[in-house]
């Protein structure tokens, strides 16, 4: 009788479902009681599972955490590395793109995530710059990919494509994230968020109009 063997992909596979439950009840129960108020058994009981699985899969609360987060932040990144549409102008498909990240970026729930996050002490150096790696500069290098077309197509004038690239995110969220966080601001509303991204992107495309 033949045995499948088991590789360390088929077990990776194998175990992703299992994974991705345990993130997403870690990451209910974090908004809810927070990181300190949330056990190991808390997340169990609504995903199932055992201690053996989370250890074997996180290495304990810590590595759950990074995991809650590092999801958070890879679901962002994604959002500016869709095809751009032939049909929409440079100004469109910033406006789409800037107010999906910032939806993102400031809905509570994920907000309450990283405040407790940030609270409980963060992450180490590593895994801090693992993290910054899957997020924030994912999205910045997706952006650089789409200014770069814009600059070598004559639609925009971006001669410094990094900076652009890593202004841009903090226009588009103005100083909304840092409210949420401190606690100044609970909501953000949707009409704040449309209005606060079409002035950043008319100010963006003002600054680099094709000469």
């Amino acid at each position: 009788m033949n045995e499948a063997v088991q590789t360390p992909a088929n077990t990776r596979k194998s175990s992703a479902p299992r994974r991705d439950a345990l993130i997403a009840a870690a990451r209910r129960a974090f908004v809810l009681h927070g990181v300190a108020g949330t056990s190991l058994d808390d997340v169990i009981a609504e995903a199932g599972g055992s201690r053996r699985n989370i250890y074997n899969l996180f290495g304990g609360k810590d590595g759950l955490v990074e995991a809650v987060v590092e999801s958070i932040l890879n679901d962002t990144a994604k959002i500016a590395e869709a095809p751009p549409r032939p049909d929409l102008t440079p100004r469109d498909w910033l406006i789409a793109v800037g107010e999906a990240f910032t939806r993102r970026m400031l809905d509570p729930d994920i907000v309450a995530v990283l405040r407790h996050f940030i609270a409980s002490g963060g992450a180490t150096f590593e895994a801090a710059e693992r993290l910054w790696q899957i997020g924030p500069a994912r999205f910045q290098r997706a952006l650089a990919k789409w200014l770069e077309i814009q600059h070598k197509e004559g639609r925009l004038y971006v001669p410094d494509i990094d900076a652009a690239a890593a202004l841009l995110p903090t226009m588009l969220r103005a100083n909304f994230q840092v409210e949420m966080l401190m606690g100044r601001k609970s909501v953000i509303t949707e009409e704040e968020i449309q209005s606060n991204v079409v002035r950043a992107v008319e100010f963006f495309l003002a600054a680099t109009k094709a000469r």
